[in-house]
């Protein structure tokens, strides 16, 4: 066990790498300002990356994402055409962009927002939200990089179909619920020639105040749901308030289910869902964690934070 202490860190994304060490995207404060880092934790200690300062008026248009590379490292973008390779700490080189045409061909064009994506090769389904509600999180685009040439570039836009999920916004009957319909696409997989989905619901920005509608995820076949790991639905018929949060664990071995409120028969703790086939269970933790937070796997390591400090584990939670 490994534990590593960060503080005056506001994460915005993190990623467990195939080393086994662990990278946080966030802000920090710098006396007045406020600048985007990277901090590396692994068994040589920790270490931080500088990289740009913060807008003052925030993530108005981008905001930061980060990949977990494959071959080691990460890839951070700063925006649909700004894209740096970080092969390990104090590493840095850009990437040349092209294909951002197949962003702004949409409108409105698609922003960096938010969502995670993992991939088994450097080509990942990279999660935008929509142009104008940017806490809606509704398309995915390749984000390929050339394997010669270290160049990337952006290929089509996807959009979930709603008919292909359990939308019920309001618990009513179809013939009552006349709202332009759309659903959530939160975060990605492509592992072993399988590409994943999950969807968190219909509506993203309101899942706190009223809880959302259902939950999926779903194994893609050109773009179609083929099959379901595990969906659950029609929390807006039920007392109280439900949502699930679902983020694929970097080795694109596990579903990391995370429940929003302490409704169901979770009472709030995570759960495990094993890929490609499993059933939820409960992860088993040393004693003296059982509050932490499950955060990812990769590299025979799973990383849980308690407060401010980042532990590693190499024991198996699953099972």
């Amino acid at each position: 066990m490994r534990r590593h202490r960060a503080e005056g860190l506001f994460v915005l994304d993190r990623s467990a790498l195939a080393d086994g060490s662990l990278v946080l995207l966030c802000e920090r404060q710098v006396g007045d300002a406020f600048d985007v880092a990277l901090a590396w934790f692994g068994p040589g200690g920790g270490h931080v990356d500088p990289l740009d300062p913060v807008p003052d008026d925030g993530w108005p248009d981008h905001r930061p994402t980060l990949l977990a590379h494959p071959a080691g490292g990460c890839v951070v973008l700063s925006g649909p055409a700004r894209a740096h390779r970080h092969p390990g700490p104090g590493e840095r080189h850009e990437i040349p962009v092209t294909g951002v045409e197949a962003l702004t061909a949409r409108a409105p064009a698609p922003r960096l927002h938010g969502g995670s994506a993992v991939s088994d090769v450097a080509d990942w389904h990279v999660v935008l939200a929509h142009g104008v509600l940017v806490r809606e999180l509704r398309h995915t685009a390749r984000f390929a990089i050339d394997p010669a040439t270290g160049a990337a570039a952006w290929h089509e836009v996807w959009t979930p179909d709603p008919a292909d999920f359990p939308t019920d916004r309001f618990g009513l009957d179809q013939a009552g619920d006349d709202e332009p319909r759309a659903v959530s696409v939160t975060a990605t997989l492509k592992a072993g020639g399988r590409t994943y989905v999950v969807s968190e619901g219909s509506d993203l920005g309101s899942t706190h105040r009223y809880g959302a509608d259902f939950f999926t995820c779903a194994e893609l076949d050109g773009g179609r749901v083929v099959r379901r790991p595990h969906e659950q639905s029609g929390w807006k018929r039920r007392a109280g308030k439900h949502g699930l949060r679902g983020r694929f664990t970097a080795d694109g071995t596990h579903l990391l289910l995370t429940p929003v409120f302490r409704t169901g028969e979770w009472k709030g703790r995570q759960r495990l869902l094993p890929l490609p086939e499993g059933e939820p269970h409960e992860p088993v933790k040393p004693r003296g964690l059982a509050k932490a937070v499950l955060l990812d796997r990769n590299g025979g390591t799973w990383w849980l934070q308690d407060g401010d400090e980042f532990i590693a584990l190499t024991d198996d939670l699953g099972r």
